[in-house]
């Protein structure tokens, strides 16, 4: 028995490049941002911190696009 036609499998391969390639872009970009500020910490003077104001924009962010990106994901692979 088949479980698969040619064009779902076809729709399967691409959707996993799709996702090689997204994750091998966050990989660089998580991994030179991580690198980029660790030497900006180590290089920079030592001062006293300052309190973190929060920021409603950045906890939005942090919610909405994982959130897109999986629905995406979700709604392309139930298809």
């Amino acid at each position: 028995m088949i479980l698969f036609s040619v064009s779902s499998s076809n729709f399967i391969d691409t959707m996993f490049v799709y996702l090689l390639i997204a994750s091998g872009i966050m990989l660089i970009v998580l991994t030179a941002l991580m690198v980029f500020f660790v030497a900006a910490v180590h290089y920079k003077k030592r001062i006293i911190p300052k309190g973190v104001d929060e920021s409603i924009t950045l906890e939005v962010l942090w919610m909405v696009f994982p959130l897109i990106l999986f629905s995406c994901l979700f709604y392309f692979g139930f298809r």
